[in-house]
């Protein structure tokens, strides 16, 4: 019987894919400058675990990052493109409070090249879900590095603008997506009218009733409805 004789090289090289392909919980960088650093080099975004020692709901979020259900969750290849860092609220306020505001406290952003804030998920999380907002971000990557490549390009493309709000508020980035909306709304044509389209059903899901109806109201005055074909046909009947 013929022996078939496998390189070294390539057996070495399976076994090295193998060990890079194996689950593992995400490796966190010691700090910010490091994990920006790592970044940077990979053309990676970051993902930055906002905490305080003083928060249970932070504690045990930070248990369950370090036990081996996070390995299951997290650990797969495809979620290894992001450079992952825990920073405490208080003592790198000055850093997060332009993503999470004044007092933010637990909460899983998603950080761009740019340091501008692309998806937040508050709170206590279960790591399923975690994994799950990940995949989003990582699947909306290339529509809002292009909306933000049209913007570069010509910082009055309103319909870019929209389209970048609208990632935005899929991720749960909502205050930097009413930013967007907001400036698009002060434009004119389709682009201002879905600005306003969308700034009113966020209004609405952020519980402020009065100010979506105010908004939709503006819309309506600005950009009225056509007539529908129904009422077309009666007014050429009524002539």
């Amino acid at each position: 019987m013929r022996r078939i004789t496998i390189p070294l090289c390539v057996v070495t090289a399976a076994i090295v894919w193998s060990i890079a392909r194996r689950p593992r919980p995400p490796d966190f960088a010691p700090d910010w400058a490091t994990a920006t650093a790592q970044a940077r080099a990979d053309g990676a975004w970051r993902v930055v675990h906002l905490r305080r020692d003083d928060r249970p709901a932070s504690v045990a979020l930070d248990r369950l990052l370090a036990g081996d259900e996070a390995k299951r969750a997290l650990g797969d290849a495809s979620l290894r493109a992001f450079h992952h860092v825990r920073l405490d609220a208080a003592a790198n306020a000055a850093l997060v409070t332009p993503w999470v505001g004044i007092g933010g406290a637990v909460a899983t952003l998603v950080v761009d090249e740019e340091e501008e804030l692309v998806g937040r998920l508050d709170g206590f999380v279960e790591l399923d879900a975690l994994a799950r907002f990940l995949r989003d971000a990582l699947a909306r990557r290339p529509a809002i590095e292009a909306a933000k490549e049209a913007l570069r390009r010509d910082d009055r493309d309103d319909a870019a603008r929209v389209a970048l709000a609208g990632s935005l508020v899929a991720l749960g980035a909502l205050d930097r997506a009413e930013l967007l909306l907001t400036r698009a709304a002060r434009g004119d044509g389709d682009a201002a009218a879905r600005a306003l389209d969308a700034l009113a059903e966020l209004q609405l899901r952020r519980g402020q009733t009065a100010l979506a109806e105010r908004t939709q109201a503006e819309r309506a005055q600005r950009y009225p409805a056509p007539p529908s074909s129904g009422n077309q046909e009666e007014n050429r009947e009524e002539e």
